[in-house]
């Protein structure tokens, strides 16, 4: 039958709720890393449902705005129940992760001494929940109950009625249903019941107390944790920057001190023919000049243009100048400007 629903595709109820929206990953994790590929998803998002047959433990579903209370249960086809069941708070369209659990199926019937099925019997569970799980109180008209999505484990189960009880443990496996069958062949009387109902009562107190106090003892541990993991990063974070600076500081004086040896350099090498000529310049000139200078002699029109920032028709006019005084050369390929200092200028 599962398998059936696996030749439908992908199911979407509600579709038409998602399909304005962008789509978003959410994460699904387990306690033993479980690899869902081939899974059957059924998310649960308030009022509305999605279903995917998974290719990885992620999936990508057109998300909503808003937190949402989201619930997962994971279905392997070839089990015959749910395998995973989890619930998280997401923020849309965030995304993000929800964790979940192992889980099987109980089904159970509750009779007397003689086997006879009894309807309305009283129920209680007492079964270790990594998170809360709507157990039924009573059976139904003919006596039976189901439970689902209960985490894997032992669970003991306790049914009565006004005169009789009784008691069975059952061992829950992923994807399996357990079934089990309580016999009341307990006589209790009216005393006694109270005293049964209040030790139950009183047992369950106390495990839900002690579920409590570990989850609060282990949030506040996770906080505490996440709280030192966030200073230190910020402490780290803060010496890459200071040593950044001090880096880019010091890189920073050792160019200013290469350029100013380098420019002494070439002041030092200038001719004095060179020097006569600098003085006779304009100041657009000079600055053309000082370029070829710098860049042995030569460049391209379209760096000098880059690296004085002087206009194209300007340029062309001061470089005209430049070669009408014999202080550079002006060669020309297809597009392509070459400018070069001549060896008059230059003192050659």
């Amino acid at each position: 039958m599962k398998k059936g629903l696996l030749l439908f595709g992908v199911i979407l109820i509600t579709f038409a709720t998602f399909s304005a929206f962008a789509e978003n990953e959410i994460n699904l994790n387990s306690p033993e890393k479980t690899d869902f590929t081939n899974y059957l998803l059924t998310l649960k998002l308030d009022s509305a449902i999605y279903q995917e047959v998974l290719g990885s433990n992620q999936v990508k579903i057109p998300s909503i705005s808003g937190d949402k209370n989201v619930e997962a249960t994971l279905d392997d086809l070839d089990t015959p129940t749910l395998d995973y069941y989890g619930s998280s708070k997401i923020s849309f369209p965030n995304g993000g992760d929800i964790f979940v659990f192992p889980v099987g199926y109980i089904q159970g019937n509750v009779v007397d001494a003689t086997g006879n099925l009894i309807p309305k019997a009283h129920l209680s569970f007492v079964c270790h929940s990594s998170f809360t799980v709507q157990f039924p109180t009573i059976t139904d008209n003919t006596g039976f109950f189901i439970v689902q999505n209960v985490p894997i484990g032992e669970c003991t189960i306790i049914a009565s009625t006004e005169v009789s009880a009784g008691s069975s443990k059952v061992v829950i496996t992923t994807g399996q249903i357990s079934e089990v069958e309580i016999v009341l062949e307990k006589p209790v009387s009216n005393q006694s019941s109270l005293f049964m109902i209040l030790s139950i009562v009183g047992l369950l107190m106390l495990l839900i107390f002690g579920f409590i106090m570990f989850k609060s003892i282990k949030e506040k541990g996770r906080k505490e944790q996440i709280s030192f993991k966030h200073r230190k990063k910020e402490e780290i974070e803060h010496e890459e920057h200071k040593s950044s600076e001090l880096k880019k500081l010091k890189e920073s004086k050792e160019i200013k001190e290469l350029k100013e040896t380098k420019e002494q350099k070439e002041t030092e090498a200038i001719s004095k023919q060179t020097k006569a000529l600098l003085h006779i310049l304009s100041e657009k000139e000079k600055k053309v000049v000082e370029i070829l200078m710098a860049n042995q002699n030569q460049a391209s029109q379209a760096r000098i243009r880059r690296d004085t920032k002087i206009p194209r028709t300007t340029l062309a006019r001061i470089l005209q100048s430049l070669e009408a005084k014999k202080i550079i050369l002006i060669e020309k390929s297809g597009k392509w400007v070459d400018i070069k200092l001549t060896d008059f200028f230059l003192g050659n």
